[in-house]
């Protein structure tokens, strides 16, 4: 017998009264399901159906309407989804984190804070700055030093080359150390203090760069004829 007239008897047929077209991608899944569902949503591919595992393929193999990583975080989905489908809102701004590409809501990606975690990788885990289990995209105060990411941002006040907001000590550099990255400057005192506001004045590349010689240079001679 072909009760659904797709061409294939009904002992070898996956789809047998559920559609007229079978399992024409041989996934074992049919389109839909005789009470109307929706079961293969794309029955040209075997690797999709209802309940399949999400492959690294940019397809949503599950039917769910989203692929892996649908906001590009690199997190996955079912690391953002929780148990029967609940939507995680870490920063409560209405947008569930697995369509949000700032998770915590600290201005800081959530690509930028999670490292060099591959979670294809079962020995990978996502950066966690202090340790406490919590990371970094996930955590409001990811150095844990009291001052949250959001305030202290992706600067880099003492020169060290750590990002404030995963640098617990962010001044830990006196601008007395002969480090070229610092533009020590001199007070009226004749002692070299720290650029007000700025920390050492360093630029991204690390180096003081040419203004920064020359104002240091400037205030040597100033001194000099203080001085003398």
């Amino acid at each position: 017998d072909d009760s659904d007239g797709d061409g294939v008897c009904d002992d070898q047929d996956a789809c047998v009264g559920a559609d007229a077209s079978g399992d024409l991608d041989n996934d074992g899944h049919c389109l839909s399901l005789p009470n109307g569902t929706v079961w293969d949503c794309d029955d040209t591919d075997p690797t999709v159906y209802r309940q399949a595992d999400e492959l690294l393929d940019g397809i949503d193999n599950d039917c769910d309407g989203y692929n892996e990583d649908s906001d590009g975080d690199g997190i996955p989905n079912d690391e953002e989804i929780g148990d029967g489908g609940v939507h995680f809102d870490t920063d409560e701004d209405g947008v569930p984190d697995f369509l949000d590409d700032d998770d915590d809501g600290d201005g800081i990606p959530t690509d930028d804070e999670n490292g060099d975690y591959d979670w294809t990788d079962p020995n990978s885990q996502p950066t966690d700055t202090d340790g406490d289990d919590i990371p970094d995209y996930l955590d409001e105060d990811s150095d844990g030093d009291g001052l949250t990411d959001l305030e202290e941002g992706t600067g880099d006040v003492d020169c060290d080359g750590l990002a404030n907001y995963v640098d617990p000590v962010d001044d830990d550099r006196d601008c007395e150390d002969g480090d070229p990255r610092d533009l020590p400057l001199f007070g009226d005192t004749g002692t070299i203090k720290r650029v007000v506001g700025s920390g050492c004045d360093c630029d991204s590349a690390g180096g003081s760069g040419p203004l920064g010689w020359l104002a240091l240079f400037a205030a040597v001679a100033v001194r000099r004829r203080k001085l003398g």
